[in-house]
């Protein structure tokens, strides 16, 4: 039985699907490093539960920066004088990534921390805005501005 001839173009595009479909995916996430884990209490968010951090950031306002303090259950207490409701504030975390939701998630704010032992990343809000954002441990003194 002979085969039609396919011509070069189906086969190279055959070629990328399967290199690029599901199965490719997997493939490469099985190889990944597997002796590399974090600590139980890392994993669980228990990392930055109890911290406190002098997050700052600019959102076109001009730079402003304030305290928030991180407690169990993933309550947050915060130290921005704009903020009127302070029981509806949250976090959560895996491993080194934190979430911050301010005012039921109007504002949310995702980080990574840092090898130097800050935060960093990017807020956004309801409407669309966006806007970079840092954190460094606080000893709580950090006026809220």
């Amino acid at each position: 039985m002979k085969l039609p001839r396919m011509g070069v173009l189906p086969v190279v595009m055959a070629a990328a699907l399967l290199l690029s479909g599901p199965m490719a995916r997997a493939e490469s996430v099985s190889r990944a490093p597997t002796s590399v884990r974090l600590p139980a209490e890392a994993a669980a968010g228990k990392l930055f539960e109890g911290s406190r951090w002098a997050v700052s950031y600019n959102a076109g306002e001009g730079e402003r920066m304030y305290d928030v303090q991180l407690h169990g259950g993933g309550r947050m207490i915060n130290t921005d004088p704009n903020d009127r409701t302070h029981d509806n504030d949250r976090w959560e975390a895996k491993g080194k990534y934190l979430i911050l939701r301010f005012n039921d998630s109007y504002a949310v704010y995702m980080g990574t921390l840092q090898s130097d032992g800050s935060l960093k990343g990017q807020a956004s809000n309801v409407v669309g805005d966006s806007w970079p954002w840092t954190g460094r441990p606080s000893r709580g003194d950090t006026t809220a501005r």
